[in-house]
Formats: structure tokens, C-alpha cells, sequence
């Protein structure tokens, strides 16, 4: 999920959240994601065949991966703006409108698919958690159908084997952006 994640940032798009993204409900039934520091968890490998291992440090939360920061693209600043600040957490989050659940699978190709009906409740099902034990589930009842509503939820499946990044990323851009534009 990390090196799709860097290579879609490669392909211009922004980093919301890495690992574990929190996800709350907005004002007028709007669903908002929680921005977490701009940094990826990758595997050294990863690192290495993105270009991104210059820079990488050890991960204090995984031992097998390394820790890279994700710089927003360079803008010339006039000589007499604001120093900048300090990252610091946007509370209010961005909307979100689709959600990708990215799988290893046995398969030989890359598929990316929209969920519907209940192969839609069941990812969600899975991948909405607390920690929660059986009596909480039916209090994230009301954040799944949320999510339902206002988001489009894919899952894409890809090849456990081989590298494939390309083809994931090319299958998510072009998938997300038929989606936006019919």
C-alpha cells in the first residue's frame, strides 16, 4: 500500500495518510480523512526502485522497513514571505471520494473493480476497525453507511509474485478517472 502510495505521489498526487487513515464524519454528512504526517513506511527494495532511498531512515514501527519523507513539489517563495511552518495535522481533512482497497492476490493480472451491494459491505466490513469486539461492530454501522453512500469503493487485486507497480498505478488512473469523468 506504501510504494503504490509513493509511486501515485510520483504521478503528482498528494499524500493524505500512510498505514492507518482515520476517517470521521464532516458537516452536511460529508466523510473527511484525518491528514497524518507527509511520510512513508517502505521496504528498503521499495525505497530503491522508486529512488526514494536517499534520505531514508530506519522505521521505528517496522523493522523490516525504512522511513521517507514526502515533500510536497518545490514553489519558489518571494523574498519577503512567511517563513514556513512546521507540518502540522489539517483537523478538518479533505473530502474523500473514493476508496481503494488494495489486495496480494494468486492472479496473474492487475483487476481493479467497483463494489456494490454486499461484496461492498463485506470490504468495508473488514476494513473499519477499533480495535472493536462483536458488540461495538454495530456502532460502526453508521460510519460504513456513510461511507457507502458518499464514496466509491474499489478493490484491486494484484499480482503477489512480480513487481507491478506500473500496472496498478496505470489501472487506479485510469479506473479512478472514468470514474470521475463518464
Amino acid at each position: 500500500k506504501s510504494t503504490t502510495a509513493a509511486g501515485l505521489i510520483q504521478r503528482g498526487a498528494t499524500l493524505i495518510a500512510d498505514d492507518l487513515t482515520v476517517l470521521r464524519a464532516g458537516h452536511h454528512d460529508q466523510l473527511v480523512v484525518r491528514q497524518t504526517p507527509p511520510q512513508l513506511h517502505l521496504t528498503r527494495l521499495a525505497a530503491e526502485r522508486l529512488g526514494l532511498s536517499g534520505g531514508a531512515r530506519p522505521s521505528p514501527v517496522h523493522s523490516a522497513k525504512v522511513v521517507v519523507s514526502v515533500e510536497e513539489p518545490a514553489t519558489t517563495s518571494p523574498p519577503h514571505a512567511a517563513p514556513e511552518q512546521p507540518w502540522s495535522p489539517d483537523l478538518s481533512g479533505p473530502g474523500l471520494h473514493d476508496l481503494v482497497l488494495l489486495e496480494a492476490s494468486h492472479e496473474q493480472e492487475v483487476r481493479l473493480r467497483r463494489l456494490h451491494g454486499a461484496d461492498l459491505f463485506l470490504a468495508l466490513q473488514h476494513c473499519i476497525y477499533g480495535p472493536l469486539k462483536p458488540c461495538d461492530i454495530p456502532a460502526s454501522f453508521p460510519l460504513q453507511a456513510l461511507l457507502a453512500r458518499r464514496v466509491r469503493v474499489w478493490s484491486l487485486k494484484r499480482p503477489q509474485e512480480r513487481w507491478c507497480l506500473d500496472e496498478v498505478l496505470d489501472a487506479l488512473e485510469d479506473g479512478l478517472v472514468a470514474a470521475h469523468h463518464p
